[in-house]
């Protein structure tokens, strides 16, 4: 178990775990901490039930009715009530009822589980989920609060990885959405701070990009970002801000195969970057194929990742500019009457509907 870390036989079948981190920890012969509220308790049979049922609320399992998804989290909290009084349970249950929800449409009683969870629980993972769901339901200052919170004095474990790498990149996105430098530095720098020390620069040159990006504020430098370990999407930003200057390069499209391959954390960004680089090289059809491959993997997804919802409006705002440049002109004029509401004004996807719209699309 290592040097510090060990179990204890007692009397009766009750262990005794111990590490060097925190004091000694005492279960019964059930496996029941002697100090929890379920202590003498045989729920064995219990806890292997709701072991083969928690899967039913994953992304690959979960239905996408809400009434089907409500009715499993009731049937549940009853069932399964002896065990949700221990914070573990509570946890794993809140966490991912929680994303279930939000994925079927229900924001609002989604955050409103996160909420009763992080009362009696602190973990850093429900400030992080609950900032992507406050980001979805357009609560973008709340989210900002809790993330700066969680980036700079985290619950627990402060160099854990929602803390030190998923809560900055989240941060960043937010930043971009509400156009707020101040998070995106604080962010930037969190980020940038954990790579050696001669790449700082490049690394937070690739995240403002990002930025830049979502602005239509594209600089010179944006163009020839490159990935890193903490900024992984940084070829493929790249490659979308070269897209936009009307800049492809001649081998933009392998390159973007070859990034997609080697970047799986970045491989949404790899797919659009993909399509924008299909479209430079006048071949708008296949580039329709790619994005709508993509938003079909993500738009379920989407519902409870403000990452992924980002990221699924200029997927959806490019195919409008890929079905004009393949002669749709019925259907992309369609597509930008549905998406020009629910969009951020003065972000890229907006503008890009609005210079449709202007060639009298």
């Amino acid at each position: 178990l290592g040097a510090g870390i060990g179990l204890t036989n007692l009397t009766g079948g009750a262990l005794k775990f111990r590490s060097h981190q925190k004091a000694p920890i005492r279960f019964d012969a059930f496996w029941n901490r002697e100090d929890g509220p379920n202590a003498g308790r045989d729920l064995s049979d219990l806890r292997m039930e709701f072991m083969a049922t928690i899967p039913q609320l994953t992304l690959k399992r979960q239905s996408t009715e809400y009434d089907v998804v409500q009715a499993l989290c009731h049937q549940m909290e009853e069932q399964f009530a002896a065990l949700l009084v221990e914070p573990a349970y509570r946890l794993i249950y809140g966490l991912m009822s929680a994303r279930t929800l939000a994925r079927a449409g229900a924001l609002e009683e989604a955050t409103q589980i996160l909420k009763r969870t992080g009362t009696t629980i602190d973990h850093p993972e429900i400030n992080y989920q609950f900032a992507h769901l406050e980001a979805l339901a357009g609560h973008f200052e709340e989210a900002a609060e809790t993330l700066t919170s969680l980036i700079t004095d985290p619950p627990s474990d402060r160099h854990g990885t929602r803390s030190g790498f998923d809560g900055p990149h989240l941060a960043v996105r937010i930043g971009a959405e509400i156009r707020d430098p101040d998070l995106i530095e604080m962010a930037v720098a969190r980020l940038s701070s954990r790579g050696r020390r001669t790449d700082l620069i490049r690394v937070a040159q690739a995240l403002q990009a990002r930025a830049n990006l979502w602005w239509d504020d594209l600089q010179p430098e944006d163009l020839t970002v490159t990935s890193w370990g903490y900024a992984p999407a940084g070829e493929a930003i790249a490659c979308l801000a070269r897209w936009r200057q009307g800049k492809c390069a001649a081998d933009e499209i392998t390159a973007m195969e070859a990034f997609i391959d080697r970047n799986p954390d970045a491989a949404t960004e790899g797919r659009l970057a993909l399509a924008a680089a299909l479209m430079g090289a006048g071949r708008p059809t296949e580039a329709l194929d790619e994005l709508n491959l993509l938003i079909e993997r993500i738009r379920f997804e989407a519902g409870a990742d403000f990452a992924l919802h980002q990221l699924l409006d200029l997927a959806r705002v490019m195919r409008i500019v890929a079905l004009e440049a393949d002669g749709q002109i019925d259907r992309a004029r369609t597509e930008c009457a549905e998406l020009l509401d629910t969009l951020t004004p003065g972000l890229l996807p907006a503008i890009l509907v609005e210079e449709l719209l202007a060639r009298a699309l």
